[in-house]
């Protein structure tokens, strides 16, 4: 019978280290490294912190060195452990959706400033549901509605709901083509797809090849197809003095207001992400 190796935990570390340390910066290194330990090999934060004289066997190695070869691969992190945190909560991620970004909590926490008890509020274009779900927690009189026109996303959608005991509505609606809605809401809010399609040149490998393009690209001649499909439902969709948020292109900012403007929205607000970058807009609906 062949011995079984064990690796020190401190070698293995540097290993581990030394191996992602061209594409990670040492806090995302360590980052990761806490969450393999944690979700892969089943060590709490509270034991890692005595972990100096624990030594890997072959099979807790190997599991390390897969995850490794994954990254290097460019399989975003947050697949590879299946679940991503967002305003608070763990989601569940995979191809099926977009990986939530912190960009994307700032726009919940704007929203959230103006979201009253029983309010009527949509997502449109909700994917993974991390906006709806995240809402929906802050307030369980709030009553909540996501669209997406892809029924991989509102499968996903669903699954968070379930998982988070969030009683959120996901519905399979094609913006572009929207069914006829009774129903008048308090609040619309949009992420929708926004990156033209030469800018893909200059995207990163994890984005590209593991994250749904079609939540992603939109046509170089028409980047603002969404923004002006949605904008006109939330003509006929919001009761009067509600609001539509967006997030947006931090370079098509001028053109979005312009648009807003342009349908009759009033009071509209552009605000910057943390990162400096125009990256929200607020509007007002008034019936004239």
């Amino acid at each position: 019978m062949t011995p079984e190796f064990f690796v020190d935990f401190k070698v293995q570390k540097d290993i581990f280290k030394r191996a992602l340390e061209k594409d990670f910066s040492i806090t995302e290194i360590q980052q990761i490294w806490r969450q393999i330990l944690i979700h892969f090999l089943s060590i709490s934060p509270i034991e890692q912190i005595s972990m100096g004289s624990h030594q890997f066997s072959a099979a807790e190695t190997n599991v390390i060195n897969n995850i490794v070869q994954r990254l290097h691969n460019k399989e975003p992190f947050q697949h590879i452990i299946g679940e991503v945190e967002f305003y608070g909560l763990e989601l569940k991620s995979d191809a099926r959706g977009l990986i939530p970004r912190p960009e994307t909590e700032e726009l919940v926490h704007w929203v959230l400033g103006s979201v009253k008890d029983n309010d009527l509020v949509l997502d449109v274009g909700t994917g993974s549901g991390c906006i709806a779900l995240a809402i929906k927690s802050f307030n369980d009189s709030i009553s909540v509605t996501g669209f997406d026109n892809c029924s991989n996303a509102i499968s996903i959608a669903k699954e968070n709901s379930r998982n988070l005991n969030l009683d959120v509505s996901f519905v399979n609606e094609n913006i572009l083509a929207p069914k006829s809605h009774e129903k008048p809401w308090d609040i619309i809010i949009s992420n929708p797809p926004y990156i033209p399609f030469s800018d893909k040149k200059s995207m990163h490998e994890n984005v590209l090849n593991f994250e749904p393009a079609n939540a992603l690209f939109v046509s170089d001649n028409n980047p603002l197809l969404f923004y002006n499909a949605v904008a006109k439902f939330a003509l006929n969709h919001l009761n009067n003095g509600a609001l539509i948020f967006f997030e947006i292109h931090e370079k098509k900012s001028d053109e979005t207001l312009e648009l807003l403007a342009s349908l009759g929205f009033k009071e509209i607000e552009l605000k910057k992400d943390l990162q400096g970058k125009n990256r929200m807009i607020k509007a007002k609906f008034i019936e004239n």
